[in-house]
């Protein structure tokens, strides 16, 4: 389970408040609801006298939750959104309008300030805040319309009082027991919802972030990297950077992908790929993303035109070992190797980097991460990953026992934009590095997206070889997370196959095959010490979002239940 999952019931509840049909629909459905408070208190005081009381009403409960959540507390961005929450608020609480004793009127505003403290207090916190703003919208909406029919009187306050409070307690308790079995499992529910929300939907992530650095765990972080320096043509920078990409948009690590782009690609053309790990290796604040890629950028040009320690690039070649195989390329001091399953895999575990060869020191791994299956990688599957890269490895080195000018690889770059839309895409952009001895050709595609769909995958890898020649394909995607958890629906979309991407694919690789040139490559890496990363406590909010989450959408409609019922009676 990914931490894009951790608020399904939140989700569930708020998916009609926050994807919401246009403003005109939405005052439509509030003109309905004050359209049917407006019958039953006219059969119950005559028609004439409430129209101008609910009219006022309306209007008066609209603007102050527009006022206060949009503008005093910043809880929305929009005022489709302050519709929503009027819409909603007020929705359940007419139950009780049209059940309730003759002798009253208006009672669904008083108990529409329970949903108001609910939403106040999950979007921005604070329950005596939130519990205080409830209670003004409510009072003053249902005093402004009782006042147009009747003198001010202590009974009215005192009815108003005791209607809110029977509404309002059910919720508090939802609150409370939420809460309290969030902090049994180690989590802060409701701040974590918060964050989670208030970043997923208005783009505001420091609290999200502020929260994971409360819950992190320090460690260093090795990125490692290549340089592929090509004669009379731009270097090549592939990037391994060691932390794992999420969970989504700009949080933390989620878009470093295209960090190390902004800050590399001026000057380079940049590849940066899924290394080992999962959520527990997510980086707690973008910050530290961009720091690393400005000290790379600094290292690198350090380096300037110094040919020194770079060695002529071999392979690649494909070895397997069950159903897991290897595309692997390098140099004698160095190889990088990109794992894949045939039938297809999620986030490889760290463990797998445990692997040492001692006459191949620096080995670089990389998860393709390139045909989806949501599987557990037991220690079977680890044994297979370490033969499988031992294998590669000495495949790898074999080729330079006996050196010659047929074994070494040129390499060429290329990239085009897939026009239109394609599904599962986070950047409509396709790189593709080229290698050539001058018998064979192979690729490696680089697709900016979260895994491939498994038909997609082998068509595309059937186009480059049987249409293009191609000796060996590997197609890889970054679990690229900048455009994860964009729609409620699907919080991962892997990419799927589209016309407009095989065009772009044979356009960057047209482009490569004429950049093809004699190429030297070089190993490096960078630690960066005590660097706040997830770590095993995303597991453990997992496990309480597994616990909470199936008692609480029952738990939810029981007290909903309760609030209207005691609204209606009290």
């Amino acid at each position: 389970m990914s931490v894009g999952d951790v608020d399904a019931t939140i989700k569930k509840l708020y998916r009609r408040l926050f994807y919401l049909p246009g403003v005109g629909v939405l005052l439509g459905v509030y003109v309905v609801e004050w359209l049917i408070l407006f019958i039953v208190a006219g059969s119950r005081i005559g028609f004439s006298r409430s129209f101008t009381s609910t009219l006022a009403g309306a209007f008066i409960y609209l603007a102050l939750i527009y006022l206060v959540f949009r503008y005093i507390d910043r809880a929305v961005d929009s005022f489709k959104k302050s519709v929503g929450i009027a819409v909603m608020s007020l929705a359940p609480y007419i139950v009780s309008e049209v059940v309730g004793f003759r002798d009253k009127i208006y009672v669904s505003i008083a108990g529409s300030s329970a949903m108001i403290f609910l939403v106040h207090f999950i979007f921005r916190g604070g329950v005596v805040r939130s519990f205080i703003w409830a209670l003004v919208i409510g009072f003053t909406t249902y005093m402004v319309a009782l006042l147009m029919l009747f003198p001010p009187s202590l009974g009215m306050i005192y009815s108003f009082g005791i209607n809110a409070l029977a509404a309002l307690s059910p919720i508090l308790l939802f609150v409370v027991v939420l809460e309290l079995g969030g902090r049994l499992n180690g989590i802060r529910t409701f701040e974590l919802a918060r964050s989670f929300l208030r970043s997923w939907l208005f783009d505001d992530f420091v609290n999200l972030e502020r929260a994971f650095e409360r819950y992190s765990i320090r460690r260093d972080i090795a990125v490692r990297f290549s340089i592929v320096r090509r004669v009379g043509g731009r270097d090549i920078v592939l990037v391994f950077p060691g932390f794992h990409f999420g969970p989504f948009k700009r949080v933390g690590s989620s878009d470093a992908v295209h960090v190390f782009d902004d800050v590399l690609g001026s000057d380079f053309h940049v590849f940066t790929f899924h290394t080992l790990g999962s959520h527990d290796m997510n980086i707690v604040s973008r910050s530290y993303v961009l720091s690393f890629a400005r000290d790379l950028k600094a290292y690198i040009d350090s380096l300037g035109s110094r040919d020194h320690g770079f060695e002529p690039v071999r392979g690649p070649i494909r070895v397997s070992c069950d159903s897991w195989r290897a595309f692997v390329f390098g140099s004698s001091s160095c190889s990088m190797v990109f794992l894949s399953n045939r039938f297809g895999s999620d986030d490889l575990p760290l463990e797998i980097g445990d692997f040492k060869a001692a006459s191949y020191p620096r080995v670089l791994i990389a998860d393709s991460h390139n045909k989806i299956e949501r599987i557990k990688i037991g220690e079977r599957d680890v044994r297979f990953i370490s033969s499988v890269i031992f294998m590669g490895v000495s495949s790898l080195a074999n080729l330079f026992e006996s050196p010659s000018g047929s074994d070494t690889a040129m390499v060429g770059y290329g990239e085009a934009t897939v026009g239109g839309v394609c599904i599962g895409l986070c950047k409509r952009l396709v790189k593709v590095l080229v290698f050539s001895d001058g018998s064979r050709k192979s690729a490696l595609i680089y697709i900016y997206g979260n895994n491939i769909d498994k038909s997609t995958h082998d068509r595309l890898v059937a186009h480059i070889r049987d249409s293009r020649g191609y000796s060996d394909v590997e197609l890889v995607t970054p679990d690229d997370h900048s455009c994860a958890a964009t729609s409620l629906g699907t919080p991962y979309t892997a990419v799927h196959m589209c016309r407009s991407l095989v065009s772009a694919i044979d356009r960057a690789l047209d482009q490569a095959e004429k950049d093809l040139k004699p190429s030297k490559l070089a190993c490096f890496e960078r630690v960066y010490r005590d660097v706040p990363v997830m770590g095993s406590n995303i597991w453990k909010m997992v496990k309480g979002i597994e616990i909470l989450g199936p008692i609480t959408p029952r738990l939810w409609i029981i007290t909903l239940a309760v609030s209207i019922a005691l609204n209606a009676i009290v």
